[in-house]
């Protein structure tokens, strides 16, 4: 009698072995195997085999505005970073997405100004003629919002109106927090005080890059702090 063949149509992903009684295979094709029935008796085992080809990484690069979150199939981040995940395609072989992540952080500015009284104050996007705190929402050219505040005072006679502008960022801070401030100058004293008025660091301007100072902060603990250069102060947190 002819010999009884038994024909197994399968696949596996790239990457796997395939076994079966005397079939070990990792590559598309068709594979026999002769066995032996309870009878004694010849029996063919013939597997066609078609192996997934491996699936191309994907790769994202993408941004997002400080205090937002990033979600993609099972990655979800808030945090600058390179986030990996495997998935499943249609085949139910592994995918990998590979995201680089930037987060583009918030960038405060902070004004003093001073009018005389009657006069109204129209720079910087702002049309007041009251003294008091300001505060004005734009997008920066990252496209994410940008806190400008205007801390405005108003006096009497005629007076040489003064401008100084603090931009300091990231805020919140982690390890660093750069300043850029006109009348920052080599030697500048920048006093950090705690929210309860309380200094808590001092550090001098030794050096500065196209105007800005970076200050490690990283000792500081979490918390709300306030940074004065002269008679300027700034508002930031620490993470």
């Amino acid at each position: 009698p002819a010999v009884p063949v038994t024909v197994i149509d399968t696949t596996i992903c790239h990457g796997e072995i395939f076994t079966l009684h005397g079939i070990t295979a990792g590559v598309s094709g068709t594979y026999r195997d002769t066995l032996q029935n309870i009878f004694g008796c010849d029996s063919i085992v013939e597997v066609s085999l078609v192996v997934r080809p491996a699936v191309p990484v994907t790769v994202i690069d993408t941004t997002i505005c400080h205090g937002e979150i990033f979600t993609l199939h099972g990655i979800t981040a808030s945090v600058s970073g390179t986030y990996l995940d495997t998935l499943q395609n249609i085949f139910g072989c592994d995918s990998i997405v590979i995201l680089n992540l930037t987060v583009n952080q918030q960038i405060d500015t902070v004004i003093f100004a001073t009018i005389t009284l009657g006069d109204t104050y129209t720079e910087n996007g702002f049309n007041l003629s009251e003294a008091g705190t300001y505060h004005y929402t734009l997008q920066n050219i990252f496209g994410c919002d940008s806190i400008v505040t205007l801390h405005l005072e108003t006096v009497t006679g005629i007076i040489n109106r003064h401008l100084a502008t603090i931009k300091i960022y990231p805020n919140p801070a982690k390890n660093e927090l750069r300043i850029e401030n006109a009348e920052l100058k080599i030697g500048e004293t920048v006093h950090i005080f705690d929210i309860s008025g309380r200094a808590v660091e001092t550090w001098h301007a030794t050096s500065l890059q196209n105007g800005t100072a970076t200050i490690n902060v990283s000792r500081l603990p979490s918390g709300v702090y306030f940074l004065r250069i002269g008679d300027k102060t700034a508002r930031f947190v620490k993470e």
